[in-house]
């Protein structure tokens, strides 16, 4: 059989969602596949949601990304625990520090791990928020400047299709960015050591 555009198309997101799990995070994640194919999915649906006339866009709302993050970094702990028991703890001793500040870098990693889930979380909301703001910035000066006649209108529409293409290429980039990070967490879950 030969496979039709789709199907190859598909195929083509499989690999390469396939390839950066493997290299992120290696072949004990191989079972958390199915959830990161999903995760990018709905990250990149949600986020392309926003280029449609009067889409929503969920992902430029802190309250929802820090849900998904928040739920993600529980689910890293979680794995982590299960796959390493209490020696997954030994996540947060480095390995070459001095007794006397070892109780100062513990506590600095706790908090360097804890803020994954902001971080993660902010970082989807505000750039697409920035796009969005930048793209309702440049439409507004299209319709201020339609008195000033065809040229400058003409010069406004570019400079808006560029800014819808470049939020088009960010809405990818950003699923992109947050299937990465999600693989690099279970990795370090599944293997925990510096």
């Amino acid at each position: 059989l030969i496979p039709h555009f789709w199907q190859y198309f598909l195929e083509l997101l499989f690999k390469f969602i396939f390839k950066i799990i493997d290299e992120q995070a290696g072949k004990k994640a191989y079972k958390y596949f199915p959830f990161l194919f999903v995760m990018f999915f709905f990250i990149l649906f949600s986020n392309l949601m926003g280029q449609v006339a009067f889409g929503f866009t969920s992902t430029s709302h802190v309250a929802i990304t820090f849900f998904i993050s928040l739920s993600i970094w529980l689910a890293c702990i979680y794995i982590g625990l299960i796959e390493n028991g209490v020696r997954w703890f030994k996540f947060f001793v480095p390995d070459t520090i001095p007794l006397f500040i070892l109780p100062f870098f513990i506590v600095l990693e706790i908090i360097s791990y804890t803020i994954r889930a902001f971080s993660l979380s902010i970082r989807l909301s505000a750039n697409m928020t920035a796009g969005h703001t930048l793209l309702h910035l440049v439409a507004t000066l299209g319709v201020k400047i339609i008195p000033l006649g065809f040229f400058f209108l003409a010069i406004s529409f570019i400079l808006l299709m560029m800014v819808i293409t470049l939020e088009l290429a960010v809405s990818f980039l950003q699923a992109y960015v947050f299937l990465t990070l999600i693989a690099v967490y279970i990795n370090d879950s599944l293997s925990f050591e510096h």
